[in-house]
């Protein structure tokens, strides 16, 4: 079990550019941030997928907010790498 939380995991690959943008330097996924899952991960969201997108895993771990499939998380800068 990792000791780190699923946010500092999240953040730790994470920079902030000269526009304020949080920007994934981790997998991409047809140019967007991905973030693969683990066991636990799967466990506290509720989901039996093995990665997510950046982006949305942000807003539902700042939010504490569980998105739907359905549920679209834009990016008002336009960077498909800001999370």
């Amino acid at each position: 079990m990792s000791v780190y939380t699923l946010e500092e995991r999240l953040k730790c690959k994470v920079v902030e550019n000269e526009n304020k943008c949080w920007e994934w330097t981790g997998g991409v996924t047809l140019g967007y941030a991905s973030f693969s899952l683990s066991k636990q991960d799967r466990l506290s969201l509720k989901t039996d997928s093995m990665w997510i997108y950046g982006h949305r895993l942000m807003y539902e771990v700042h939010n504490d907010m569980k998105l739907t499939k359905k549920d679209a998380i834009m990016h008002t800068c336009d960077n498909r790498l800001c999370i």
